[in-house]
């Protein structure tokens, strides 16, 4: 490799290698064998929005390599997959390849993923271990990344990605290593930068409560303005209205104000779920196209928001001050 192609982790990272090839056959089975043994393993989910750039990735990778200093290394992996829209991925095996990579086509970004993977000696005379770092970056839930790959080639393992814009899984066989691994990851994740849509966020997940609140607005506003009819009809001179008389309004009242208070409040709540949240990473035309095309959308989106939580403040001022508005509008006219 020459030297303008810097590997991810590049073979002579570590000053503790070991050199397996004088080995007998029977030894390396036997430390395959060890080092595929089944371990532990802890899952964490991160939720934020953020905004990512290569160079986070990048910094991943060394702060997990880093806590394998003191370990005698037998061999070292990274890989980041890559997948873009319509199921098109895109391999590399060094930074430069990545960095290099053609930004310029259409196709979006629907995750990356980073495994990173050690087989080490803690100490003198102990078995050999492994410990797997897998980080999948989501742009839409579900997806499945591309591979950035590093010193040793080989197929990167399929690992299950949750719907969430950051999933990490480590596996590990001692458990203080383990707990380090994890911690290292999530000290990464709080220093990433972010975007500030918790407000948003927190609307949509009780979206389904705004139709219901709005429901509930339009009927007190039906029975402040059904509680105004007598005001409203003597302030206008009009002859007193009979007990039936005043039920069928008052009713009337609480249906219209009731039944506006329930279409506006479902015009909301869908339009609070039609906002979309920007991309956690953007590295090609496409994703730079969707971040344009959704700043607008998301921008009508809360305009016509704002005009539904308008209207149904709109009813319970209508219905509390009837008494005033009504007479104001008829002598307008």
């Amino acid at each position: 490799m020459s030297e303008n192609k810097q590997q991810i982790i590049a073979p002579g990272d570590s000053g503790h290698s070991v050199d397996l090839q004088s080995l007998p056959t029977e030894s390396l089975r036997g430390i395959i064998n060890k080092l595929n043994e089944k371990s532990q393993s802890a899952t964490r989910l991160f939720r934020d929005n953020y905004q990512i750039s290569v160079d986070d990735i990048r910094q991943l990778i060394e702060k997990i390599t880093q806590e394998f200093h003191s370990c005698t290394v037998i061999a070292q992996s990274a890989t980041v997959s890559l997948f873009l829209s319509q199921n098109e991925r895109h391999d590399f095996r060094t930074w430069n390849d990545f960095e290099s990579f053609d930004t310029s086509q259409s196709g979006r970004t629907n995750s990356i993923q980073v495994e990173v993977t050690h087989d080490v000696i803690r100490n003198k005379g102990e078995t050999p271990e492994r410990y797997v770092v897998q980080v999948s970056i989501q742009n839409m839930p579900g997806s499945r990344g591309f591979v950035l790959g590093p010193i040793s080639i080989g197929p990167m393992g399929e690992f299950p990605t949750p719907p969430s814009p950051i999933a990490m899984t480590v596996s590990y066989n001692n458990y203080i290593l383990g707990k380090n691994l994890i911690s290292t990851v999530e000290q990464w994740e709080r220093a990433l930068e972010r975007r500030e849509h918790k407000w948003i966020t927190g609307l949509q997940r009780r979206s389904s409560l705004i139709a219901e609140v709005a429901f509930v607005v339009g009927i007190v506003s039906g029975v402040l303005a059904a509680a105004n009819i007598t005001s409203i009809y003597t302030i206008l001179d009009i002859s007193r209205l009979s007990t039936e008389q005043w039920i069928i309004r008052a009713a009337l009242c609480v249906v219209v104000f009731s039944y506006i208070g329930k279409v506006t409040g479902e015009f909301t709540e869908r339009h609070i779920d039609k906002y979309s949240l920007p991309n956690n990473i953007t590295l090609t035309k496409g994703d730079r196209n969707h971040q344009s095309k959704l700043a607008k959308s998301n921008t009508r989106t809360l305009v016509k928001s704002a005009v539904g939580f308008a209207l149904v403040i709109f009813e319970i001022v209508v219905g509390t001050w009837a008494a005033e508005i009504v007479p104001s509008v008829h002598s307008f006219f």
